[in-house]
């Protein structure tokens, strides 16, 4: 997965993060892992 956040500068920052990374939503950090683990359960 490819992180994109946007700095201060206005400028735009683009990180690879894998399985053990997180992602911060609403300012609630949210891992990766738990995230894929619980998609496999979605419907189609």
């Amino acid at each position: 997965m490819t992180r994109l956040s946007r700095e201060p500068d206005g400028s735009w920052k683009l990180v690879d993060v894998g399985p053990e990374g997180e992602v911060v939503f609403a300012g609630v950090p949210l891992a990766l892992a738990r995230i894929y683990d619980r998609a496999e359960s979605l419907p189609a």
